[in-house]
């Protein structure tokens, strides 16, 4: 199977153009939109082959997100593609100053760090060492105002993706209340992916193409929080 780095970059993104009045302006709080944690099913072609969870934690000032993914695909009940994911970032004043990737691929390891350093990122990719300028999001979709953005901070690769993202319009989308509307946004230019944000700018949804042509949903298992 070839690889599916295309699975995470798909949790990126930012957008020129707001067009939905449920994403708002200012600084998000995680704990407003969906309590201490986030969690998805993760299916390909229909099927459940993995879970993805974000958790929340404030440590003085800074918020400290987990993201973790992890898949396995299995061909007569052994597996044959594995693979794992967990970033973990630190948040001050809406923006992040400090993230580390480990990516886990069939036993391949592969590492990303950044920083905040002046006016932009210090960067250690697996390409090697790099300076990004400006203050990116990262790609890990949980904090609505994402979408504001022309650029992205890949979290696999460690690079700067240039995006561009537009609404098509409101679905339903099912989540752990039952069906609830959505706007969906359609990404394009160095990642592609759709992403659903409720109405009030939760992440509730996540659909892209995989390297091998398959599609990858992920269905919200818990992102309500209390309302």
């Amino acid at each position: 199977m070839n690889r599916l780095t295309s699975i995470l970059t798909g949790l990126a993104g930012s957008i020129f153009l707001l067009s939905s009045p449920g994403l708002a302006a200012k600084d998000v709080s995680p704990f407003e939109l969906y309590g201490d944690r986030i969690s998805f099913t993760v299916l390909r072609n229909g099927k459940d082959v993995g879970t993805h969870d974000v958790k929340f934690k404030q440590t003085g000032k800074n918020l400290v997100v987990t993201s973790r993914f992890d898949l396995k695909i299995r061909a007569l009940a052994i597996n044959f593609y594995k693979y794992n994911y967990t970033s973990i970032g630190k948040w001050r004043n809406g923006k992040m100053v400090q993230l580390n990737t480990d990516v886990f691929e069939n036993g391949e390891k592969t590492r990303v760090q950044a920083r905040a350093k002046g006016n932009g990122l210090a960067v250690v990719a697996p390409t090697g060492p790099l300076k990004i300028k400006g203050s990116l999001y990262p790609t890990t979709h949980w904090n609505p105002n994402i979408v504001k953005s022309s650029r992205v901070f890949n979290t696999i690769t460690g690079q700067a993706n240039k995006v561009r993202i537009k609404s098509a319009g409101k679905e339903n989308v099912p989540t752990e209340r039952g069906s609830r509307p959505a706007t969906r946004y359609v990404y394009s230019g160095d990642l592609q992916t759709e992403a659903w944000y409720d109405g009030k700018g939760r992440w509730v949804k996540l659909r892209f193409k995989a390297d091998d042509g398959s599609t990858i949903e992920f269905v919200c298992k818990r992102c309500l929080g209390k309302s």
